[in-house]
């Protein structure tokens, strides 16, 4: 997943108007449970605007860490556009302890702590914190919404809101698929077939908990999804994308997607790479389509005031791509 933030690290750096130098520091968050997250801060240069620096907090894909070159890349390139940026490990990843949870509930509660650590902080705008991510991490985003967690606007991509239809269509595994079920201990079992075939009702159970489907009605967070992830991907990569983006919130073709969208109550914008949505060699084609889009809606839903002309300029992007 690497190959997705780079492809979106281009996309940032290719909308940037201006780069700012930066600091950065590092460290750990000490939680409840005795866990420690493993974290990097970077902050712009020069003169702290007067409400604060907006920032991004940025999530890595699967088993990615917060150091690997693409999440580094992207979250380097936002902060170069005049944002401070949050990057950590996720529980059970990378230097962080604990016990990795796919997404579940743990996960949700950590990014609750570290977006309320963040907002304390001196020169960070507690009004104006985004989150950022793909695959596990999107889903880690679209679940902390969907449970209240403050962001003034989200980018996800290549994730679920229902993991369980992901990965098991009509209840028929996806080979390329079902094997990230080994993310999580409380999960791994299910990678057998046998095991599943006599456990298929807590499997659901278990999946439910990871999926953001049930609390779409209540989220009034602004949210991009973009499906231009899976560009200069392998093969396995895009299959594997696609089998997400088929569930998740930018599916026009599918009924359900589209229903999806129709309950998700906050303002939807989806953006699609320019080669269609089976991912693309040719990343400055892509980077160009969709770089506006991002760049423009999330300075502007992160920053700007929310104004209802920009309300309704989303809804009716909105409904168009239903």
């Amino acid at each position: 997943m690497s190959l997705v933030f780079a492809a979106l690290a281009l996309v940032v750096a290719a909308a940037a108007p201006s780069a700012h130098s930066f600091r950065t520091n590092e460290g750990t968050l000490r939680l409840p449970d005795g866990v420690r997250i493993a974290w990097t801060l970077r902050v712009p240069e020069g003169q702290t605007p007067a409400r604060g620096f907006p920032a991004i907090i940025l999530e890595h894909a699967g088993t990615e860490a917060r150091k690997s070159a693409g999440v580094v890349l992207t979250a380097e390139d936002f902060t170069q556009a005049g944002y401070a940026t949050l990057t950590y490990d996720r529980r059970g990843n990378g230097d962080s302890t604990g016990r990795s949870d796919l997404a579940g509930k743990r996960d949700v509660a950590d990014l609750r702590a570290l977006r309320q650590w963040l907002g304390s902080q001196s020169g960070i705008s507690d009004s104006a914190i985004g989150g950022w991510g793909g695959s596990v991490g999107g889903a880690v985003v679209l679940n902390a919404v969907a449970a209240g967690v403050p962001f003034a606007a989200v980018t996800v991509f290549e994730t679920w809101t229902d993991l369980y239809e992901a990965l098991l269509p009509q209840g028929i595994a996806r080979s390329h698929s079902i094997e990230m079920l080994v993310l999580s201990p409380a999960l791994s079992s299910f990678v057998d077939p046998a095991v599943r075939k006599s456990h298929l009702a807590r499997l659901r159970r278990l999946l439910a908990a990871r999926s953001s489907l049930a609390g779409l009605p209540s989220v009034q967070t602004r949210c991009i999804y973009s499906r231009a992830a899976t560009t200069g991907s392998s093969t396995s990569a895009r299959r594997h994308g696609r089998s997400l983006d088929s569930t998740a919130l930018g599916s026009s073709t599918s009924g359900r997607s589209g229903m999806r969208r129709r309950r998700f109550r906050g303002p939807i914008s989806t953006t699609y790479p320019s080669s269609g949505t089976t991912g693309s060699t040719t990343s400055s084609r892509d980077a160009r389509t969709v770089s506006r889009p991002i760049r423009r809606w999330h300075s502007r839903e992160t920053t700007g005031p929310h104004t209802s002309r920009t309300a309704a300029c989303l809804r009716r992007r909105w409904s168009r791509s239903r």
